[in-house]
C-alpha cells in the first residue's frame, strides 16, 4: 500500500485480488446507458475498477482502495446454503475465519458499511 499502513495479510492476499477483479466484472456487465453523463460515469467506474487492479498488482493501493477491496471480499465469503457434507463444513469455517479478518482489515481501515447498508445487504 502506498500510505503509512501495515502490510496486507498474505492470506488475505487472494480474496482481496478477486474483490478487485470482481469490481471490474460488476463495472463492466450490463448495458450501456443511453444518457451522456450515465455513460460517462459508467466508463469512469470501469476505469476506476482497472485502475485498483494495476494498482493492486502493483502493490500500490491506499487505504481506502483497500478497505473497499476487504469489504467486497467480505461480501462474498457469505455462503450461498448449509452445508451438507464434512468437506462443505470445513469450507464454511475456512470462510468464516477469512471474511473475520478482512472484516477486521475492513474496519481497520476505515470502510466499515453504514448501519443502513448492514440492515439492507441488497
Amino acid at each position: 500500500m502506498d500510505d503509512e499502513d501495515p502490510t496486507v495479510p498474505a492470506h488475505l492476499r487472494s480474496a482481496l485480488g478477486d474483490a478487485a477483479e470482481l469490481e471490474l466484472e460488476l463495472a463492466t456487465d450490463g448495458h450501456w446507458p443511453d444518457d451522456d453523463d450515465q455513460r460517462t460515469a459508467h466508463r469512469d467506474g470501469i476505469m476506476r475498477a482497472a485502475r485498483v487492479i494495476d494498482l493492486w498488482e502493483a502493490d500500490c493501493c491506499t487505504r481506502e482502495q483497500v478497505g473497499q477491496l476487504a469489504r467486497r471480499a467480505a461480501d462474498e465469503q457469505e455462503p450461498r446454503r448449509w452445508p451438507r457434507t464434512i468437506e462443505e463444513a470445513d469450507d464454511v469455517i475456512v470462510r468464516a475465519g477469512l471474511t473475520r479478518d478482512l472484516i477486521l482489515l475492513r474496519d481497520t481501515l476505515g470502510a466499515r458499511p453504514t448501519q443502513e447498508e448492514l440492515d439492507d445487504p441488497d
